[in-house]
């Protein structure tokens, strides 16, 4: 442990336990906010596939899509770091039909039952 920890904790005795159990409450509590984001991430993930799944299942052509049904698609097949989703629905057909043949395997998105990792390193104690 360092000074700075019992300072945070303003016991300077560490025999008695409180800084330690000070210190396991917030490793624990760093871990709980990870899984719950984690959790968050899966769910929106899981609505987002709905949502791409519901506009397959219409067998239109993207050109006859809604907007939200192109904002999905989109959404789906979008990489990290590219520019923002468009607005209106033209910029969005253009986008999709420029990303439409993108493999899924390259998504930076969790595949079907697959896990994410969570950073379970450091010490407690």
């Amino acid at each position: 442990m360092t000074a700075g920890v019992v300072f945070q904790a303003s016991k300077v005795n560490l025999s008695d336990g409180t800084v330690v159990n000070r210190v396991r409450e917030q490793y624990q509590q760093r871990i709980e906010k990870q899984l719950a984001a984690m959790a968050k991430k899966q769910e929106a993930e899981a609505e987002l596939r709905q949502k791409v799944d519901c506009a397959w299942a219409k067998g239109l052509h993207p050109e006859n899509w809604n907007v939200d049904d192109l904002q999905a698609m989109v959404s789906w097949l979008r990489q990290p770091g590219e520019s923002k989703i468009p607005s209106n629905e033209d910029s969005l057909v253009e986008c999709y039909l420029l990303t439409c043949n993108c493999w899924e395997v390259e998504r930076s998105r969790l595949k079907e039952g697959e896990q994410p990792v969570v950073d379970e390193g450091g010490s407690d104690g």
